[in-house]
């Protein structure tokens, strides 16, 4: 009797799973579905099959405007991410353990806001300090919110670390500075890289903060697409949010098979 309630709360419990997921993503593989419908009028009814929508969305001077903004910020942002998330994570190895916890919670505590509440800060601090929106503003907002990202992520890598190979290398004669170059960088990169890759994609598509922080002049690609969507649903916007999803899951894929790498034991 034990043994048959145990199996129908697996299944029930299994059902559920499968009703959560398709819930979450049977949405996306409609919009996924219907980008390559040929019914230029009637989203919703299939026509056909075809891949013209998606260099007409590319042929579009305005979207293709969008879409290099929020790649080039999205990339800076990266970038910059990753430099400042690896310092503040190096430089917390060697720090107290109070104020590394502290550290820790102020950048959790960033995770965990609200990203309305993240946009109306920003936006507020831009205005105090006489920042005109645009570009830069958007680039800065997302740097302040994705180097907790890679820095939790690095500080992961650098707790499953040991000390031995630093140390012996410092043994030998090496400098601080060439034992963080030869020794200790190669080890954090996988970590490093899924760090950059996570604010990359944070960043490409991000809507909220952007709307409250761009300029007039300045328009990333979650933006153009809401402002599409007013006009309503075409299969121009579908192949765009398609494109926009397969450069989404990229990041996020790569950043997990990364992650996963940089949380291997570190080989000698």
């Amino acid at each position: 009797m034990k043994g048959h309630r145990v199996t129908a709360g697996r299944r029930a419990l299994a059902a559920w799973t499968v009703l959560v997921v398709a819930f979450l993503y049977l949405p996306l593989a409609v919009v996924v579905v219907y980008s390559f419908n040929a019914n230029p009028d009637q989203v919703t009814v299939w026509q056909g099959f075809t891949t013209r929508w998606f260099p007409d969305v590319l042929a579009d001077p305005v979207i293709a405007d969008a879409l290099l903004t929020s790649l080039r910020i999205a990339l800076v942002n990266a970038v910059l991410a990753a430099v400042l998330g690896t310092l503040g994570a190096v430089g917390l190895r060697f720090a107290p353990r109070w104020l590394a916890a502290l550290y820790d919670g102020l950048a959790f505590a960033t995770l965990t806001t609200p990203v309305l509440v993240l946009g109306i800060a920003s936006l507020l601090s831009f205005v105090l300090l006489g920042v005109p929106r645009g570009g830069v503003t958007i680039l800065l907002a997302h740097v302040v919110f994705n180097s907790s990202i890679v820095l939790l992520v690095v500080r992961a890598r650098l707790a499953g670390m040991s000390n031995a190979e630093e140390e012996a290398a410092s043994d030998l004669g090496a400098g601080r500075w060439a034992v963080f170059g030869l020794v200790t960088l190669p080890r954090l990169l996988p970590a490093i890289l899924a760090g950059a890759l996570l604010a990359f994609t944070y960043s490409w598509d991000d809507y909220v903060v952007a709307s409250f922080v761009s300029g007039a002049r300045t328009t990333t690609l979650p933006l153009r697409i809401f402002g599409e969507l007013r006009f309503g649903i075409s299969p121009r916007l579908n192949a765009l949010a398609t494109m926009t999803l397969l450069v989404t899951l990229l990041g996020l894929f790569s950043a997990l098979f990364l992650a996963r790498r940089s949380l291997r034991p570190a080989q000698p």
